[in-house]
């Protein structure tokens, strides 16, 4: 269960960071 439970973090904080990751790209596109 445990690693299950690893699992379901490591993909969610890699979800957040390309979430991140593509919103700072759209501010970029906008900035320039």
């Amino acid at each position: 269960d445990n690693v299950e439970i690893a699992n379901e973090s490591a993909i969610i904080s890699s979800t957040v960071s390309d979430i991140a990751n593509n919103i700072l790209e759209d501010v970029k596109k906008k900035r320039f």
